[in-house]
């Protein structure tokens, strides 16, 4: 059968939610990972824009951006006044991975965070070498927390809403270039909770 859209989407907030393991999977990629930042960022851009953006050839860009066009994550914009080369844009303001108890979705979902996490290491470490060359006021802006505290399953769930909520209102409104504020510039934000293996823990 052939591939088919899986981009879901909520109308209250736009949101694109993918639930196909095959559409999951298809995240799995270092370059897609950057291409999908940039682009749910707002931006507009062509495949050689995004060629430029993530070091690879035009026509290999273009191919990753076919396969996430298929799971409708992306879509092609209007074409330009030049009419040369028709960008591409996401396919909503914002995209969720809505993994259920199913193992083939959840080991997808693992190959996902995997790339996520590496390259969040990469970009860590271009920071750490880069922050004394950033203007005064972005220099030691970095937050860098760990905790380990006991939660209900309850409880944990709500921190994770609380937690995002408050990235969600300091981005609302502030996807279009037009209405960010002036002196802003992306910084990324890394929310994750989850149960950590434990030998003190007990099933009630």
């Amino acid at each position: 059968m052939a591939d088919q859209p899986n981009g879901a989407r909520s109308a209250e907030e736009d949101e694109v939610v993918i639930t196909d393991p095959r559409a999951i999977l298809a995240l799995a990629h270092p370059a897609r990972l950057r291409i999908i930042d940039k682009l749910y960022g707002g931006a507009e851009m062509t495949a050689s824009e995004l060629a430029d953006l993530v070091g690879k050839t035009a026509s290999a860009v273009s191919y990753h951006l076919r396969a996430l066009e298929r799971w409708g994550i992306l879509v092609r914009s209007q074409p330009r006044p030049d009419g040369r080369e028709r960008p591409w844009r996401a396919a909503g303001r914002s995209l969720r991975l809505d993994v259920q108890s199913d193992q083939t979705q959840a080991l997808a979902q693992g190959v996902v965070l995997g790339t996520y996490v590496t390259h969040l290491a990469e970009e860590v470490r271009a920071w750490s070498h880069s922050e004394h060359t950033l203007a005064e006021e972005w220099q030691d802006v970095a937050l860098f927390n760990r905790g380990l505290p006991w939660l209900t399953a309850e409880e944990a769930e709500d921190l994770g809403a609380d937690l995002t909520a408050v990235v969600k209102e300091y981005a609302k409104g502030r996807r279009d270039a037009g209405k960010r504020p002036k002196g802003s510039r992306q910084v990324r934000v890394f929310v994750a909770v989850f149960p950590v293996a434990d030998d003190d823990y007990a099933e009630p």
